[in-house]
């Protein structure tokens, strides 16, 4: 697992892709252009053999494995751990963030990126804080745009990845009002939502044979969102990774997105002569 190699997402792209990377501090142009920037660190959590396992917490503290947490030197424990899910976690700390601003400031501009599994965990967190989980802030989803990186839904396949642990999520949203059978459809709910209430969607593609290959993924929420026009999709290429290691190429969405806030957004001109989205548009 990623923790006993003391291994840690973070800001230098080298280090997050040493093999590609470049030697740049991704968090830099943000930093400039007025922006607050943090990572909510969950690898601790997610670090399971089986993935399945680790995209159950993100939904309920309750699954097969619970909230247990993987340490560098005792394995797997789970003496106390969390009660609430990691999406819960996330929601919670946005809203500290939030309260910290203060009354009487104006609304802050919220963007949430999620990378692989980290998509469910900002579709959820951004639904909770906007529309009405246990403790929403009340936020208007105008001012929160969610970036899904690479994003992964395990596909549901009973009995070896049933998913039943959806039936003691707490997530129940306006379209779907009893529990979903699958996270992918879950998302795709939320997600909807979300944008119905002026929340920004945008998606990035990286390596599609990890994230859009049916056998193992369920791109299905990505499809269905552009279909209704509540989503953009941009597809990075990732050819100078080589073709056998998707694992560099399912980094190229995180690392690029957070590169694109030092180029300018082009909008000028016909939309055919425009640049893509990117995380300056």
């Amino acid at each position: 697992g990623r923790i006993g190699q003391s291994y840690r997402e973070t800001f230098q792209w080298s280090r997050n892709e040493p093999r590609y990377g470049l030697d740049m501090d991704l968090a830099g142009p943000w930093l400039d252009s007025g922006w607050d920037v943090a990572i909510f660190y969950w690898d601790m959590f997610s670090d399971e053999a089986w993935l399945p396992d680790a995209e159950a917490k993100i939904w309920t503290s309750q699954g097969r494995a619970g909230m247990r947490y993987r340490t560098k030197s005792r394995g797997m424990r789970s003496e106390d751990a969390p009660r609430q899910s990691a999406a819960q976690l996330l929601a919670s700390a946005i809203e500290d963030v939030l309260a910290a601003c203060g009354a009487g400031q104006a609304a802050p501009r919220i963007r949430i990126a999620g990378h692989s599994l980290g998509a469910s965990m900002a579709i959820a967190s951004a639904w909770q804080v906007v529309a009405g989980g246990p403790s929403a802030s009340g936020i208007d989803a105008s001012r929160v745009r969610l970036a899904l990186l690479d994003p992964y839904w395990s596909r549901r396949l009973p009995p070896l990845n049933a998913q039943r642990y959806l039936r003691k999520a707490f997530y129940k949203t306006a379209s779907s009002p009893s529990p979903a059978q699958s996270t992918s459809e879950m998302s795709l709910s939320m997600a909807a939502e979300l944008a119905g209430r002026g929340t920004l969607l945008e998606v990035y593609i990286s390596c599609p044979l990890m994230t859009e290959l049916g056998v193992v993924a369920d791109p299905s929420p990505v499809g269905e969102l552009v279909r209704l026009k509540l989503a953009c999709v941009v597809r990075y290429t990732s050819d100078f990774c080589a073709p056998w290691d998707l694992e560099a190429r399912h980094l190229v969405a995180p690392n690029f997105y957070l590169h694109s806030k030092r180029f300018a957004a082009n909008l000028a001109g016909t939309y055919a002569e425009r640049l893509p989205p990117s995380a300056s548009s």
